[in-house]
């Protein structure tokens, strides 16, 4: 069966949407694949167990007082108390969760204002966590609120603080992962154990379901300027890749005895 999934982008995410619809009925395991531009075109990438991030997002609002610029003293600044946080929410990887472990946060969007002479009355910013493990989920939510609370108290600021938990990691199925392996082996393609990714994918889902294993076929190219990174505004594909990611899934079905079956 293919399915052809929407919103991957957009939590919770189609493949929730699409499996909760029973897409996935009748089916033994599940495959996907992502055109990769960071690895070049005809190799395959995949890992055993763990191999994408949970991608979750929060948003805060921090509320002061707005005044001139030349009179600070008659405001309460929250640029400054935004710039206080964003600094001091980096020391809740770096400082308070083990090193051997894997975190990120990373903010996307800061806005505030409008005028270089005006304090606004509020900061704002958007940004991502990146984790592989729940525990260290929870952790870094409590400790950006106890922040927030700190810098409440010793600026008179108020905020908003919506923490939005994204899909689960990757994880794929040993033998699932065993098998896209040997598919691409078998096709002679270029194939490595990739490392492990911060990004996020809502495969993920399908994975709670059924066991499944996930895959990166290579389209970056330098003689075709395709290897600029996703979310890049020059972003483009090797087109070519689209070949090998298709004979892998072919390779897949033919180990899986699909054609056998099919045939009988």
């Amino acid at each position: 069966m293919l399915i052809f999934q929407h919103g991957e982008e957009l939590m919770p995410g189609g493949a929730q949407e699409m499996t909760e619809a029973g897409c996935l009925e009748g089916i033994d395991r599940i495959y996907g694949n992502h055109l990769w531009s960071g690895y070049p075109t005809g190799t395959i990438y995949s890992r055993s167990g763990a191999m994408m991030a949970s991608p979750d997002e929060f948003n805060i609002a921090i509320h002061g007082r707005g005044g001139h610029g030349a009179k600070p003293h008659e405001t309460i600044d929250p640029v400054v108390v935004m710039a206080e946080f964003i600094l001091s929410a980096q020391k809740i990887v770096t400082r308070t969760i083990d090193p051997v472990k894997h975190a990120v946060i990373s903010f996307g969007m800061v806005q505030a204002g409008s005028a270089d002479n005006v304090i606004p009355d509020s900061a704002y910013c958007r940004g991502t966590v990146r984790v592989f493990d729940t525990d260290i989920q929870a952790h870094i939510k409590y400790k950006m609120e106890k922040l927030l609370q700190g810098l409440a108290v010793a600026n008179d600021i108020t905020y908003d603080f919506e923490y939005i938990r994204g899909y689960l990691p990757v994880d794929n199925d040993h033998e699932c992962y065993e098998t896209i392996k040997h598919a691409a082996q078998d096709l002679n393609l270029i194939y490595h154990d990739s490392d492990l990714m911060m990004i996020g994918e809502d495969f993920s889902y399908y994975q709670t379901v059924k066991p499944g294993g996930f895959f990166l076929t290579g389209c970056g190219n330098e003689q075709k300027d395709t290897m600029h990174p996703h979310h890049s505004p020059y972003f483009d594909i090797d087109e070519a890749a689209l070949k090998y990611a298709l004979s892998t899934f072919l390779k897949i079905l033919d180990l899986e005895n699909v054609f056998e079956d099919e045939k009988a």
